[in-house]
């Protein structure tokens, strides 16, 4: 069967990002007590958790080994997906998402906060935050056609220059207006981290170890580089300012010269023909 381009299924996150917080906006600006909002939240929280479980009983039987024709090494498949990634072009392509996702896990982090330290009522956050979802969805649907005029490298580097602008113009100018408009820039970055990265992997990898290929990059990427980032942000602030306007922006600098190394690290350590051309076959990107 035809195969379903990744950007059709993953725009369906970021739908799911913003629909939950525009229920919520609205709850919001009812007469509800604080809390009653609030534990409508978690409500929902669980209930979409809850259907998303049933969903997941619907989803198709992973395929099969056949142990006849298997070598030994394919029973370990995060063996196989260590080794892939420690052989270049993989180990750059790692070492920048690692920078990138630990200046994103400083925005998703301190961003509410400095939205706060700005005066934005704290009814306005999650819809600020919601701007930028909405515009990578036309990112996400563009994807394939970005890919084609300007290939795989040109994409990463478009999402981590538009990473250390936005941290750099919060970091420095810091008013609502900057942090809201700001938001425009969302889009390229999550191109580099969401959606081409699994894409660019299941080129890079075989069969029998693709799946712990993109496992490993899930776990350096939502979980250690996220850990650290928000850490470092947090360390940062303390030592700077704490509970300050001022230690956020020095966290947003960090944020900027972690992305601004990744950029460096891209234009010279990347290259890679051979997977550039593949993602720019609509069948696979």
């Amino acid at each position: 069967e035809p195969t379903t381009p990744y950007r059709d299924i993953r725009v369906w996150g970021s739908v799911g990002f913003i629909l939950p917080g525009a229920i919520l906006a609205m709850l919001v600006f009812t007469d509800l007590p604080a809390r009653v909002v609030v534990n409508i939240a978690i409500g929902m929280a669980a209930l979409t958790c809850a259907m998303g479980a049933i969903a997941a009983l619907r989803l198709p039987p992973g395929q099969t080994r056949d142990a006849s024709t298997e070598d030994d090494t394919a029973s370990h498949p995060t063996a196989l997906a260590l080794r892939a990634v420690m052989k270049q072009p993989v180990t750059t392509f790692f070492g920048t998402m690692l920078l990138i996702f630990m200046g994103i896990a400083i925005l998703y982090t301190f961003y509410p906060l400095y939205l706060g330290k700005l005066n934005v009522p704290a009814s306005l956050i999650g819809m600020i935050t919601n701007l930028g979802v909405i515009i990578e969805i036309g990112f996400i649907m563009g994807s394939g056609w970005l890919l084609r005029k300007m290939g795989l490298r040109g994409v990463m580097l478009l999402g981590a220059v538009c990473m250390v602008i936005r941290m750099a113009m919060m970091a420095a100018w810091p008013n609502v207006t900057i942090a809201v408009v700001s938001q425009v820039l969302h889009g390229p970055i999550v191109l580099a981290i969401y959606v081409i990265p699994p894409m660019y992997l299941n080129v890079k990898a075989k069969p029998t170890y693709r799946n712990s290929m993109q496992g490993l990059y899930a776990m350096m990427g939502f979980g250690l580089a996220r850990l650290s980032g928000s850490a470092l942000g947090g360390y940062v602030s303390d030592t700077i300012a704490p509970n300050s306007l001022h230690g956020l922006q020095a966290t947003f600098w960090v944020a900027a010269f972690l992305a601004a190394l990744a950029t460096i690290w891209l234009v010279l350590g990347f290259h890679d023909r051979n997977a550039c051309k593949a993602l720019q076959d609509d069948r696979i990107g």
